[in-house]
């Protein structure tokens, strides 16, 4: 016999089931909706670039929440006048996926890119020879990625990172911030639907200063491979050939009467004997002008007003 409560709860649970499926379905017809306007947009922007490539793509999705847009398996191939300078010659790129990230939260304008897994065949670059010395497999794998944030009300601009990495092999990246930089929400739509109008992003930098700077070599595979090939050369063994360059490198130190020299031996003699990582750092007691910047006649004045030190 059920009671009172379980005959409230059973009409109760029923609405709350049935108002979930209504919910979900309604997610999904959104979801598709968003998907299917995203192909389109995505679909007309390659139209544009027919005169230059053709571009396919497998997938496109389109993230409701976070603004993300990711489109997965895209072949990029020579087409229109681009064919003709490359004719008889398959110079088609395969991109695992790309993932564009643009957002508005608060007065802040977050970008980011992500390419993942661009194949590179070392023949269109000439360096078969070259890859196949140092044992690397082919293709080449490609990372791309742009974490950017543009605070239009604070001035700010945080170039939080821009990176290349070949995977397995090495990556490069590089971070900065600047500020006072005179951007409006105008420029910078302006300037993503029209990347050629970079003219307003000149305008802005010109009284933008500079905050802090980083630029980065991480080692994956690459430095062990090229030393281990010059030690091969010079016929001794790797640790004889690092403890050379090592040597080389303090001897350098000892020589110099340049503190930023000196500064250089440490992180160099460990980054020779284990490559990992190495990074050259700007920062500079206050924000420098760019206009400042160019203003700089030496290396050891740019070294000294930008507060640059190697890690």
């Amino acid at each position: 016999m059920s009671t009172p409560q379980q005959n409230v709860s059973r009409p109760v649970f029923k609405t709350a089931a049935f108002s979930l499926v209504l919910l979900t379905m309604a997610l999904t017809g959104v979801k598709f909706y968003a998907n299917n306007k995203a192909a389109k947009e995505l679909d007309a922007a390659i139209a544009g670039l027919s005169l230059f490539a053709k571009v396919t793509y497998e997938d496109v999705d389109f993230a409701l929440l976070s603004q993300r847009l990711t489109i997965s398996k895209v072949t990029v191939s020579p087409g229109g006048l681009a064919a003709l300078d490359k004719k008889g010659q398959n110079t088609s790129v395969k991109i695992r996926s790309i993932l564009i990230d643009d957002a508005l939260n608060l007065g802040a304008r977050r970008i980011g890119l992500a390419v993942k897994g661009v194949e590179l065949d070392p023949a269109m670059f000439e360096a078969e020879s070259a890859v196949k010395e140092l044992g690397i497999r082919a293709p080449l794998l490609l990372d791309v990625g742009i974490n950017l944030g543009i605070d239009v009300q604070e001035k700010e601009l945080n170039l939080k990172s821009f990176s290349l990495r070949v995977q397995d092999l090495a990556a490069l990246s590089m971070g900065l911030k600047l500020g006072n930089l005179g951007l409006t929400e105008e420029m910078i739509d302006k300037i993503k639907n029209n990347p050629s109008d970079a003219m307003g992003m000149f305008v802005a930098l010109t009284t933008a200063t500079l905050s802090s700077a980083e630029f980065s070599y991480t080692d994956e595979s690459l430095a062990e491979k090229l030393m281990t090939k010059a030690a091969k050369e010079e016929k001794e063994s790797i640790e004889k050939f690092k403890g050379g360059l090592i040597e080389k490198v303090k001897a350098s130190g000892r020589e110099s009467e340049d503190e930023f020299v000196k500064g250089l031996v440490k992180p160099l003699s460990d980054f020779i004997a284990t490559p990992r990582k190495i990074s050259l750092k700007a920062a500079p007691k206050k924000p420098v002008p760019f206009g400042a910047l160019m203003g700089l006649d030496s290396p050891e004045t740019v070294i000294r007003t930008l507060g640059i030190r190697v890690e």
